[in-house]
């Protein structure tokens, strides 16, 4: 009986129209993997007086997927759309490209998108072959990202999803996006005081940048025979932070007396690519925080400078009061 080659194995996402409800997956990230795992919680018993269990329920069973890849301007549009909410999109002037705005509430639930997944080999099946898997209502619980100068951009996380399936038929190959990566030599970085500022000054001397949204969604698990899974998802307290290595000169260390005095602190991450969408429209990415400074790392050596790191949170002090925008620019009409 055939097995399945690693080389062959890739995975597909479908955009449910109904939490849950199985669609086609049929859009492929370029630069996103998934490494996916069953999740299960056995009991197993072992009675009074015997050596050996003698039972092994299975109490509940979930799927768990890890996310890795490189920062993109068109995965994030689906991997933001999962943990953050459905996005506001709209043409950009009489171009191609399409604007698409997430904008986390401060309180009130955020929508958000969730996917149907298909892992495996899309060649030809035949009776008795495994050749694919599928779960559904795949929520994206945790997304990072981070940029250095002198090493490769990263994305990371963990996706969620319902009780693995194996395939029965063939696996329908989807459509891959366009990939185009951000790269660090599109972005730069600003620190203001004040929201009427934000984006003014420019942080020059950043080595390392990382944003990160976790702790966002648990699974809700119900007494229900005729649910296999968890039945929904919950929200939870964001941990929505940036973090930033920096010299530590009069700018590097100017996050200290925003820490003294409880102040805010508004961060800018600006990317724009040098592929275009359309003609004068680049591909772009702007994340805009609310945030006080919260930690602060032990001076360090970074490839020869003196170096600080600093972390901030996020605070719903933005327009509108929320604590966290991001705008991005692709080919991509809606999510």
């Amino acid at each position: 009986m055939a097995g399945r080659d690693t080389v062959h194995i890739q995975a597909q996402i479908g955009v449910e129209a109904t939490k849950g409800v199985a669609v086609p997956a049929n859009i492929i990230l370029p630069a996103t993997s998934f490494q996916t795992g069953i999740r299960p919680e056995v009991s197993p018993f072992r009675p009074e007086g015997q050596k050996y269990i003698t039972t092994a329920p299975l109490d509940r069973e979930w799927t768990e997927a890890s996310i890795s890849g490189r920062p993109s301007y068109t995965d994030l549009a689906y991997l933001l759309a999962s943990i953050m909410c459905v996005p506001d999109s709209e043409a950009v002037d009489d171009s191609d490209a399409y604007e698409h705005v997430y904008t986390l509430n401060r309180a009130a639930p955020d929508a958000i998108r969730t996917f149907s997944v298909e892992q495996g080999d899309p060649s030809a099946w035949s009776a008795g072959q495994v050749k694919a898997h599928k779960f559904n209502y795949g929520t994206v619980t945790e997304l990072g990202l981070e940029w250095r100068r002198t090493a490769e951009p990263t994305v990371s996380g963990r996706l969620m999803g319902r009780q693995l399936q194996t395939m029965s038929q063939t696996m329908t190959a989807g459509t891959m996006l366009d990939a185009v990566p951000i790269l660090s030599g599109d972005i730069s970085l600003y620190l203001d005081t004040s929201l009427a500022n934000i984006g003014t000054t420019q942080l020059t001397d950043v080595s390392r940048v990382q944003w990160r949204l976790g702790n966002r969604f648990n699974p809700r698990w119900a007494i229900n025979r005729d649910e296999a899974s968890w039945s929904r998802h919950t929200e939870m307290p964001p941990d929505l932070t940036f973090q930033l290595l920096m010299g530590a000169d009069a700018a590097g260390m100017s996050p200290l007396a925003s820490m003294r005095t409880d102040s805010t602190v508004f961060i800018r991450l600006e990317a724009e690519s040098a592929v275009e969408v359309d003609d004068g429209v680049p591909y772009s990415l702007v994340i805009d925080m609310a945030t006080k400074v919260t930690a602060t790392e032990e001076f360090n050596d970074d490839e020869g400078t003196y170096a600080i790191g600093w972390t901030f949170t996020a605070t719903p002090a933005l327009a509108g009061g929320v604590p966290c925008i991001i705008k991005l620019v692709n080919a991509i009409t809606s999510i």
